[in-house]
């Protein structure tokens, strides 16, 4: 069984915002980003998508990792939410933007639940815990004062404790 990586996720990511009708710009994003400028050429709404934390869960004889990943779903196009005051827009824009986030959540689901994707073997079968999702409003961000919602979610492969011994000379 191979692991999960990075890279993986990161691709898993970028394909459903890129394949979500909804969605219009797509990337991995640094925390710097945040409190700065979107990127040049970004159209609404834009999901952003960060690299997993992990860290080793369960016990030491069944060990499992725990992959907390998130992306967030922000902005809406025409809707202006500079406005600080115009909780109209900002409501506008975090339903839509929750139903997003919630659609995004359930294509993540549906694929690990997928067994063998083309005869061979999905990484992803049954380690996306929806039980361990979390959506929380976010806004404003970024310096055009965004609104939406983050969602964290965790993958829990399992870690396997043999060492590779091509890896060691």
């Amino acid at each position: 069984m191979s692991q999960i990586t990075f890279n993986d996720i990161i691709a898993k990511l970028k394909e459903l915002g890129d394949s979500h009708v909804d969605i219009k710009t797509n990337y991995r994003w640094n925390f710097a980003e945040f409190d700065g400028d979107v990127r040049p050429d970004t159209v609404f709404p834009l999901m952003t998508y960060e690299g997993p934390d992990v860290q080793p869960a369960v016990s030491e004889s069944s060990p499992l990792l725990n992959f907390t990943n998130a992306f967030n779903i922000l902005g809406m196009q025409d809707v202006d939410t500079s406005d600080v005051l115009d909780e109209a827009a900002q409501n506008q824009v975090l339903n839509n933007n929750l139903v997003i986030a919630l659609e995004v959540v359930r294509k993540l689901k549906e694929f690990s639940a997928t067994p063998f994707i083309d005869g061979v073997k999905n990484n992803w079968y049954g380690i996306f815990d929806l039980l361990q999702v979390s959506l929380t409003k976010v806004g404003p961000v970024t310096t055009h004062y965004l609104y939406g919602y983050r969602c964290e979610f965790v993958l829990n492969p399992k870690f396997s404790l043999v060492v590779d011994g091509d890896k060691w000379v």
